[in-house]
């Protein structure tokens, strides 16, 4: 197995792991990526391979779940810095599940469909954690390592949730919708050779639905890791010019039903715990428990947008995630 050893925001350097052991012992001494990178410059343009998939944990599953969950996987579990302390008003374990992968992944495609397949699988994983120059910080303890079972096999066919998650992307009230091409950028980066035209395509997008330029810069890092002067540059080419199109889906009036949802979270409804846990899609999830017996949970959209496709596949992403649970009824 090899990995980077992060050594600043933009440069890594490769280690060979021999075993678990071994690759347990790194993670809790060195910031580390679970991927290689052309040149070592970690950049999501860069990326180049990965031999094992980093999940993070911050709430949803306990320590204890995991390791029944992933008994039968190779795996290493480290708590991060911010487990068992307060964060976002809240106290409980945070913490990295490490799993080696069956072969080395050296094409973008597979290492996105291997994701969503694991994503949509345990939806209590750190979305935000899958990007081409993603690198963890050091963890604390080790808390298990499992040198035997399986290892992940990476998927090859295309995962459907992958396409469904780009458009079920939070949208902050009178902003517009980012569009398809600005999502797959801020998610896993430009295509080798055209990051300057991705990136000012991206940014002049979000200008459109009404971002700040700010605002844009701080979600673009999170691909790179930083951004040069040239970033910056093209970055501010985007913004200095009027946009040309009006916000996508925007209207001059707030939808009643926006007023009536929003009072609905500031008055604490939304937040109440219903029943027991159980493991719901990924790809969408708007209660503040994650999915939970007893739950009554509305779809609104208008006509013909596939409200019903969309609540089949969530019903059918529930019982395939859920095979030794027989009380669920919908």
């Amino acid at each position: 197995m090899q990995i980077s050893l992060i050594l600043n925001l933009t440069t890594a350097k490769r280690n060979f792991i021999p075993n678990l052991k071994t690759f347990a012992e790194t993670t809790v001494q060195n910031d580390w990526s679970p991927f290689l990178f052309k040149t070592n410059y970690r950049k999501g343009d860069c990326w180049e391979s990965c031999s094992v998939v980093a999940l993070d944990i911050d709430d949803g599953c306990t320590i204890e779940e995991a390791k029944e969950i992933f008994k039968d996987y190779q795996c290493i579990i480290t708590t991060s810095k911010s487990h068992q302390i307060e964060k976002n008003g809240k106290v409980c374990d945070r913490f990295r599940v490490i799993l080696p992968l069956s072969e080395k992944i050296d094409n973008k495609d597979i290492y996105k469909n291997t994701w969503y397949s694991l994503s949509n699988k345990y939806p209590f994983i750190d979305q935000q954690c899958k990007d081409f120059a993603r690198f963890f910080y050091k963890g604390k303890t080790i808390v298990h390592i499992n040198q035997n079972g399986q290892k992940i096999v990476p998927v090859n066919e295309e995962i459907e949730s992958a396409k469904v998650s780009t458009y079920l992307t939070k949208i902050p009230l009178n902003k517009g919708k980012l569009s398809r091409f600005t999502m797959e950028f801020l998610t896993w980066g430009g295509e080798d050779g055209n990051w300057n035209a991705g990136l000012y395509k991206a940014a002049k997008d979000f200008q459109e639905q009404g971002y700040t330029e700010e605002e844009f810069v701080s979600r673009a890092e999170k691909i790179t890791g930083s951004l040069d002067s040239t970033d910056l540059k093209t970055i501010e080419s985007a913004y200095s010019n009027e946009p040309k199109y009006a916000p996508r889906g925007v209207s001059d009036k707030e939808p009643l039903i926006a007023k009536s949802v929003f009072a609905l979270i500031e008055s604490g409804e939304l937040n109440k715990k219903s029943g027991d846990k159980i493991r719901g899609p990924g790809f969408i999830d708007c209660t503040e428990h994650r999915w939970r017996k007893g739950e009554c949970l509305g779809l609104i959209s208008g006509s013909g947008n596939g409200k019903s496709s969309l609540s089949m596949k969530i019903i059918k992403e529930i019982l395939e995630n859920n095979p030794d649970n027989d009380d669920i009824h919908f």
